[in-house]
């Protein structure tokens, strides 16, 4: 755990939709109660998904995301707010810790809703055009404890760069090298009246960031990134530390 940044200070965490009605559809079956369905319906004024697709990616699958997503685009921003809600609490306690950023970093992305360059500056490489976005504007206050992302919650991730051992906060990895540095960190996800109120009631779709993550693009933004950690974030031991941990050459 690490010491919690000033509370007024805001988080914004960024889901796919498509992900988590794919995983509440299939993955997390046994979660998905009959008091999700009713509110489900409640929200959207239709049924739930019904049969799960084969994959998240096939033409059925995105076709009905697609139309969940115009539905309440069509609605209301509580819509918004209110599916996110359910949908936070429907994924159950097998979710992982919520990655979050400071939004005074990425005030300008945000303010353009440019999602290309919101997955770019976290570093959300696992990202498909075409997924609907929802992003969660919070304070630090209602967030709990604060955690350090290690390589182990990254999961192996060839978007993730570690950090520096002694700096205090996880640093992302932009996949664009005009972009700056976020800090990030983990923590609990939201849940209940926080998960709805924590919402920005916006739904966005992804565009033009296919073709981002070609393997040797991605070598040498991770080579350029430890000469951002160098020249950005200088701590003590931080140059011993990445000579015991090279990167592969190109």
């Amino acid at each position: 755990m690490i010491e919690p940044p000033a509370d007024f200070d805001r988080l914004v965490h960024v889901a796919s939709l498509n992900s988590m009605l794919f995983r509440i559809g299939l993955g997390a079956a046994a979660e998905r109660t009959a008091d999700f369905e009713l509110n489900f319906l409640e929200i959207l004024g239709r049924p739930w998904l019904g049969g799960g697709a084969l994959s998240p990616f096939s033409s059925g699958f995105l076709r009905a995301v697609d139309d969940v997503a115009q539905d309440l685009l069509d609605r209301s921003e509580g819509a918004i707010r209110a599916m996110a809600g359910l949908l936070a609490d429907t994924m159950g306690p097998r979710e992982p810790p919520w990655w979050a950023c400071f939004s005074q970093e990425i005030e300008s992305i945000l303010a353009a809703k440019d999602t290309a360059g919101l997955c770019s500056a976290l570093g959300l490489g696992h990202r498909k055009d075409g997924e609907w976005l929802l992003v969660w504007r919070y304070p630090v206050a209602a967030a709990g404890p604060l955690y350090r992302p290690t390589v182990l919650e990254a999961n192996d991730s060839p978007y993730h760069h570690p950090s520096p051992p002694q700096y205090p906060l996880g640093i992302t990895m932009p996949l664009d090298a005009g972009q700056p540095a976020c800090r990030e960190v983990l923590h609990r996800p939201l849940r209940g009246v926080a998960a709805v109120q924590g919402c920005t009631g916006e739904l966005v779709r992804l565009e033009n960031f296919a073709a981002r993550g070609d393997r040797r693009r991605l070598a040498l933004l991770r080579l350029g990134h430890r000469e951002r950690l160098r020249r950005e974030f200088p701590t003590s031991g931080l140059n011993p530390w990445m000579e015991r941990h090279p990167e592969p050459e190109l």
